[in-house]
């Protein structure tokens, strides 16, 4: 069951966010998790995160997102030059 159990934070702070994370992606909890990890030497590391599977995942989805805006950046670009 993802929780936060952290004493630090007031009660209604951690029903919450407990109430939020229940709704989140175990895959997406499971990778913030990893990046959160005090201890440097378990921490998962940068291409790690890239193989993750919660990022494999929405890869592509993040990728057309930017491969649209780089479309509209150059055909405003190219607008302004004709003009």
């Amino acid at each position: 069951m993802k929780r936060i159990r952290n004493s630090s934070i007031k009660q209604e702070m951690r029903r919450h966010i407990n109430g939020i994370l229940q709704k989140t992606s175990d895959d997406f909890v499971d990778l913030i998790e990893k990046m959160l990890t005090k201890e440097a030497a378990t921490r998962i590391e940068v291409l790690d995160i890239y193989d993750h599977p919660w990022m494999v995942r929405y890869r592509n989805k993040a990728e057309n997102w930017s491969d649209e805006d780089n479309v509209a950046d150059s055909s405003s670009s190219l607008e302004s030059q004709t003009s």
